[in-house]
């Protein structure tokens, strides 16, 4: 699930977390890969839960932008649309 709008985002976990449950009417604990995009396009945070406890992936460009779909295109691709 990746978010259609910019979140602050502080480092605890509960907080995007809880957004992505709450928009997304989706348990946390199913598994579901919640994907953050930051403002200038050069960093991404992906949580997950493992059956053990929330996982936080981290990835910052050097160079360059992470490519990000539309909201429009994530509805098509999920077939909502």
């Amino acid at each position: 699930m990746a978010c259609d709008r910019p979140r602050r985002y502080a480092p605890r976990l509960p907080e995007p977390r809880a957004s992505g449950q709450e928009s997304l009417k989706r348990d946390p604990h199913a598994g579901d890969l919640y994907v953050f995009r930051g403002r200038r396009g050069d960093l991404i945070k992906i949580i997950w839960h493992d059956g053990q406890g929330a996982c936080l992936f981290t990835k910052r460009l050097e160079r360059g932008r992470f490519l990000w779909p539309s909201i429009v295109n994530l509805l098509r691709m999920s077939g909502h649309l």
